[in-house]
């Protein structure tokens, strides 16, 4: 999937300045996460009209990042994300980012952001779900 990561200001109204954009562009936001760090917000995103909520934030002069993701199916036990971290790791893969997307009794659903998206589908082939793109 491609992620969409807006840099903006430590503002909470920020959130709102993107929905308003990303809406009267037409774009339904389908996951949403925003945070700070120090003096800027990152505000992580994927929607349904990718290339349409591009144009619709830099031509309101947001910084628009993007990234491809791979959607994995992780057991919610303890220990499952270790598992997956250590998994990547003993194979030089860092991750730069991970999201949790939905999360019910037995399994959770991430996205996972990678320095090597093909190394990463690879090394996780059994809990891979999707990879949009």
């Amino acid at each position: 999937m491609k992620q969409i990561t807006v840099l903006t200001r430590k503002d909470a109204a920020e959130l709102t300045r993107v929905a308003t954009i990303l809406g009267d562009a037409g774009v339904n936001i389908e996951e949403v996460d925003a945070e700070h760090i120090e003096q800027t917000g990152l505000i992580v995103l994927t929607v349904d009209r990718y290339d349409d909520a591009l144009r619709a934030l830099a031509g309101s002069g947001l910084r628009a990042i993007t990234q491809d993701a791979l959607v994995i199916r992780i057991e919610d036990r303890p220990g499952a994300l270790a598992t997956i971290a250590k998994k990547l790791r003993d194979a030089a893969v860092d991750v730069r980012s991970m999201h949790i997307l939905r999360r019910d009794a037995a399994t959770s659903l991430a996205s996972l952001v990678t320095t090597n998206p093909a190394k990463a589908r690879e090394i996780l082939a059994e809990v891979l779900v999707a990879i949009r793109a």
